[in-house]
């Protein structure tokens, strides 16, 4: 009989636990129960493990010490909550920050992701890796992508699945117009707009070339 009680209580205080779980985010977050991707090749995620961050809402507010993760696969934040994985709410939740150890220099980088821009093909909760915030901002899109693949191997047939990750980048110049940037020259002055002739002049004076990320931010920065 007690041993009956003790499992009718367990069940009761188990589910009052796991009630009081659902209801700490209470704004639309979303508790995940299982892990959906095992025996992919790949990975859905940026970091496949857990960074440590900051987290920001729409009045301002920062949660530091969360620890992250960046599913680019589903454009959703996840924060391990007491060892339960929590899909933030991006309505809510518009702005995370890894913080990161360069393993060359030993120095803390800071890998910064915002929503709220009006790009085209995009809504305002995508999330985007903020290379750049000036009067022009410099933007990535972090994207991975699912693929199944049909394969033969002696005779029998299968399928691998796969995730693949892809990154495209956005200039917003002066104007607040958002256009595709392509990381060559051409393509950099044709988004500055009426930035575009000092751009090619200050490229063409400097002898840049413009063929890394590291090229355009040194450009950007001269603008300012």
């Amino acid at each position: 009989m007690k041993s009956i009680v003790f499992f009718v209580m367990f069940l009761i205080s188990s589910n009052f636990a796991l009630s009081q779980l659902l209801n700490i985010p209470r704004l639309g977050n979303e508790v995940m129960r299982e892990n959906k991707y095992v025996d992919y090749v790949g990975s859905p995620y940026l970091y496949p493990s857990w960074k440590p961050g900051i987290i920001t809402d729409k009045t301002g507010k920062t949660y530091d010490n969360q620890q992250l993760k960046y599913n680019s696969y589903k454009d959703q934040v996840e924060i391990n909550q007491e060892g339960n994985q929590i899909v933030l709410n991006s309505s809510l939740y518009y702005k995370f920050v890894f913080i990161l150890i360069d393993e060359n220099s030993n120095k803390t980088m800071h890998r910064v992701f915002q929503s709220g821009y009006k790009i085209d093909k995009y809504t305002e909760k995508d999330y985007f890796e903020v290379l750049y915030d000036g009067s022009v901002k410099f933007l990535k899109k972090v994207k991975t992508e699912f693929m199944e693949e049909n394969v033969n191997s002696y005779g029998s047939g299968g399928q691998i699945k796969r995730f693949l990750t892809k990154e495209r980048y956005f200039i917003i110049n002066r104007a607040g117009v958002a256009s595709e940037l392509r990381i060559n020259k051409k393509s950099l002055i044709e988004a500055m707009g009426d930035d575009k002739e000092s751009v090619a002049r200050y490229i063409e004076n400097n002898k840049v070339k413009v063929k890394s990320e590291i090229d355009i931010l040194f450009i950007l920065r001269q603008l300012n």
